[in-house]
């Protein structure tokens, strides 16, 4: 049952993100640069998954598995730079319809 919770808080943090992602593209009046926001999303996401887990400390470091981490992080945050990009000269309805259907897929 936890790691339902942990599943319907993860899809409900996402949704919320992209909300206030857009919201903030749409309310800025000047050139928007949104790497800030970025650096503060993964920052507290490494530190809220580094604190939620205290097993983490105790084992060895397996160098797959930081490797692996390490590549979808980059992959995440280029989704992101590419995802504010498509924000700035498209329409929203179309670069989430885009977005949710590959996720599915």
């Amino acid at each position: 049952m936890s790691s339902f919770l942990v599943y319907l808080s993860a899809v409900g943090f996402t949704s919320l993100s992209s909300f206030f992602f857009r919201k903030n593209l749409d309310n800025s009046s000047t050139n928007y640069n949104p790497s800030g926001y970025l650096v503060l999303f993964y920052t507290f996401s490494l530190l809220f998954s580094l604190l939620a887990s205290s097993d983490i400390w105790n084992g060895s470091i397996s160098w797959v598995m930081l490797s692996i981490g390490a590549c979808v992080g980059l992959l995440s945050s280029s989704l992101m730079l590419l995802t504010s990009r498509a924000l700035k000269h498209g329409p929203a309805g179309l670069t989430f319809a885009f977005q949710n259907a590959s996720a599915i897929f």
